[in-house]
C-alpha cells in the first residue's frame, strides 16, 4: 500500500488498520441504543444504535503505543476512533433490534464480510472512522452470538481504563480559576446539525461550549448551514472548550 510522503509513522499504521478491518474479525459493543419499543417507531429510516468497533490490530497497536516510553512514540499522534451507526426503517427485521438490546455491555464477535455459516445477524448502516478527518462509509455489518474471551476483555480493560469522574465541586473550582477576571461581552451560536455550538468572547478570551454531533452521526437540519458554521468557526483558537456530552 502506498501513502503520501508527508504521512508519519502513526498515520500510516492507522491507515493500514482501517484498510485491513474489512477482511478480519472485529469486536463490537453497544455505545448508544435508542429506546425504540415498537416497529411503528421505525416508519422512517433512523439511526437506532451506535457500536464501538475494535480489532486485534487496534488493541495490539494501542498496547504498544501506550506502553512505550513517551520519548519513543511516533510524532504527530492523533487519537483515532472507529464506530458503526446502525440504521433501520419499516422494512427492517425488528427482532434484530431486540437482539441489540440484549447485548448489554458485552463485546461480541462480528465481521464486515458476509459469513457463510448460520448464527449471524445482518445490519445496515454507516462506518464512522477518524484519525482526523471523520470519514463515513455505507456498509453492512454481521454480528454473531459469540462473545469475547475473558483474556481479551482483560486486555481491553487494561489498555482503555474507565477514567474516574470528577465531582461537581472539583469542576466548579477549576472553572472559577479558569474564568477569574474574565468578562464575556458577546455570544455567537452556530448550527452544527444536531444542536448548536456556542462561542463566548470577551477580554481576549474565547470559550467554545458544546461542539455538537457530526451531521452523519445525527442526521437533521441543513447540510449547507452545517458547512457554513464549520467555515465560520474553524479558524477560532479557543482558550477553553466545554463538552456537555
Amino acid at each position: 500500500m502506498r501513502y503520501p510522503r508527508e504521512w508519519n509513522e502513526h498515520e500510516r499504521r492507522i491507515k493500514e488498520i482501517f484498510h485491513n478491518i474489512y477482511r478480519t474479525q472485529i469486536w463490537v459493543s453497544i455505545e448508544k441504543l435508542e429506546d425504540i419499543r415498537t416497529p411503528e417507531e421505525l416508519e422512517e429510516r433512523r439511526m437506532v444504535a451506535k457500536l464501538n468497533v475494535m480489532t486485534m490490530d487496534m488493541l495490539e497497536y494501542d498496547e504498544s503505543y501506550f506502553g512505550e516510553d513517551s520519548n519513543q512514540r511516533p510524532a504527530g499522534y492523533r487519537p483515532y476512533f472507529y464506530s458503526y451507526l446502525i440504521y433501520m426503517d419499516a422494512r427492517s427485521d425488528f427482532q434484530t433490534l431486540i437482539k441489540l438490546r440484549e447485548m448489554g455491555d458485552r463485546w461480541f464477535i462480528a465481521e464486515f464480510r458476509k459469513p457463510y455459516s448460520a448464527g449471524w445477524d445482518e445490519y445496515e448502516g454507516v462506518i464512522e472512522s477518524s484519525a482526523s478527518p471523520v470519514i463515513f462509509r455505507e456498509r453492512s455489518i454481521y454480528i454473531s452470538d459469540d462473545t469475547l474471551d475473558q483474556a481479551i476483555l482483560d486486555r481491553i480493560n487494561d489498555v482503555y481504563p474507565v477514567a474516574p469522574v470528577s465531582g461537581d465541586h472539583v469542576i466548579r473550582g477549576q472553572l472559577k480559576t479558569l474564568l477569574d477576571g474574565v468578562h464575556f461581552t458577546s455570544t455567537r451560536i452556530y448550527n452544527v446539525g444536531n444542536g448548536n455550538l456556542i462561542r463566548l468572547s470577551g477580554d481576549s478570551f474565547q470559550m467554545m461550549f458544546d461542539v455538537g454531533y457530526h451531521q452523519r452521526s445525527h442526521p437533521g437540519g441543513s447540510r449547507m448551514k452545517y458547512g457554513a458554521a464549520v467555515r465560520s468557526f474553524q479558524k477560532v483558537i479557543p482558550n477553553a472548550v466545554v463538552l456537555s456530552h
